[in-house]
């Protein structure tokens, strides 16, 4: 967890000097263009599905909060997890390491969720 917080520092701290380069309209605009994907992102595997279709189209500026992400910083994060095969492997020979592992990854996509970011798993293995 404290590996995972240096590196959102070190995002933030980096979109913070990149910013002070645009001006605010600027700065505004890459923020509600990061609000209004997150908002309205449809996984490509459900483009087709009914579900997808009875909510309707998200159309109209008004729909689109400008306070959702929380943590906005005006540019995709994604959060990579690796060594997946380490816990792969862990899984199998262990009862409590399925517990540890959810937490874990619980605990990755609250943070996206706080910033808008993927979160991708990575593995050695090519599993």
């Amino acid at each position: 967890e404290d590996s995972l917080k240096t590196w959102i520092e070190v995002a933030e701290n980096a979109c913070k000097e990149l910013m002070k380069d645009l001006d605010d309209d600027s700065q505004k605009e890459l923020k509600l263009k990061m609000s209004r994907y997150m908002q309205t992102f449809v996984d490509a595997s459900m483009k087709n599905s009914t579900d997808v279709k009875e909510m309707g189209p998200m159309t109209g500026e008004s729909k689109i909060d400008p306070s959702v992400p929380s943590r906005n910083l005006g540019v995709p994060l994604v959060i990579v997890g690796a060594k997946g095969d380490y816990f792969s492997n862990l899984l199998q020979k262990s009862k409590t390491a399925g517990d540890r592992f959810e937490f874990a990854t619980r605990r990755l996509r609250q943070t996206a969720l706080k910033y808008g970011a993927s979160v991708i798993f990575t593995s050695v293995a090519g599993q």
